[in-house]
């Protein structure tokens, strides 16, 4: 797989079938997407070329929402990855890329790739002012030849799935409502955690400062699955002051400072104000409710 940072580096010796959008997350929708998008190219011969952008544009475009986004670059790479693309273009979402007409963005993808065929979901708008729409690739397709595929949202629950809605369940601290959504436990990664005291302010922890654009739950106590270098999910318990300006994870258990660090969210078990009321309660409880849960799969969100 290709990882290009610019036009300029995307690159691709066949002709291409292009999907391009936000993809925070990478959530079962999306995956709903390229997934059909993937096999379709093997099916043609074509290369998948997966066009995304970091940080999410609404990031940029309205840093007062604050704690926005679902997934860092990383994250999103690898959950890319997994769909065995044959280039990945993450972009550097900047003012001066936002300023890009719809046309020009495209003229940028045609001058580096023999686009076939272009796949995007039926609510998703690129270029400035959102000019990118289905009407006006239509009129794209006609002119340089490729052909346009519309993916339907997915539903969960009746529901749609949409990163919107994950949002708003790990902002209520609905972590468990959030995992079937995702396809997987929400998860924040901590390059460099930092040795420091648990809630007690006796039991050593790891704390982890979380760049403010990146969605934290809500303030309270997680039962948590934790894992370092050797990749072992180890139980522990997290504790999320994302209310506070200087917002922290903190994570109590088998973890070591100075050691990148992930996180994953099984549940919310309780409040900060309740668990200090019986720390050893609440702790038995998050232990035993990780030591009766398994990694769900989750099936395909429709037919292929």
């Amino acid at each position: 797989m290709l990882l290009a940072r610019s036009f300029s580096e995307i690159s691709l010796d066949r002709p291409a079938l292009l999907t391009i959008g936000t993809f925070d997350g990478v959530h079962r929708g999306h995956r709903y997407l390229l997934e059909q998008a993937h096999a379709r190219a093997t099916e043609h011969g074509y290369g998948l070329v997966i066009v995304t952008f970091e940080p999410c544009p609404a990031v940029v475009l309205r840093p007062a929402l604050g704690r926005y986004q679902l997934t860092s670059a990383a994250q999103k790479l690898k959950l890319l990855e997994a769909v065995d693309p044959a280039v990945v273009a993450m972009l550097e979402f900047t003012p001066a890329l936002s300023l890009l007409i719809a046309e020009e963005f495209m003229d940028a993808l045609e001058a580096q790739v023999q686009l076939q065929e272009v796949w995007f979901g039926e609510d998703f708008r690129f270029g400035r002012d959102r000019g990118g729409d289905l009407r006006m690739l239509v009129e794209r397709g006609r002119e340089s030849g490729f052909s346009l595929h519309v993916v339907n949202r997915r539903t969960e629950d009746k529901a749609s799935i949409s990163s919107s809605r994950i949002r708003q369940a790990i902002a209520a601290g609905d972590v468990a409502t959030a995992m079937p959504l995702l396809g997987y436990p929400f998860a924040r990664e901590c390059q460099e955690p930092q040795a420091g005291r648990w809630l007690d302010e006796m039991t050593e922890a790891a704390r982890c400062a979380v760049p403010e654009y990146l969605t934290l739950p809500a303030d309270g106590i997680y039962a948590v699955l934790a894992s370092q270098g050797d990749g072992l999910p180890r139980k522990s318990v997290a504790a999320i002051s994302a209310s506070d300006a200087n917002s922290q994870m903190v994570v109590k258990g088998d973890v070591w400072a100075d050691e990148p660090l992930t996180v994953e969210f099984i549940d919310r078990i309780t409040s900060m104000e309740s668990y200090l009321s019986d720390p050893a309660a609440w702790e038995a409880r998050a232990f035993d409710q990780l030591g009766h849960w398994e990694r769900p799969e989750y099936d395909p969100i429709g037919e292929y």
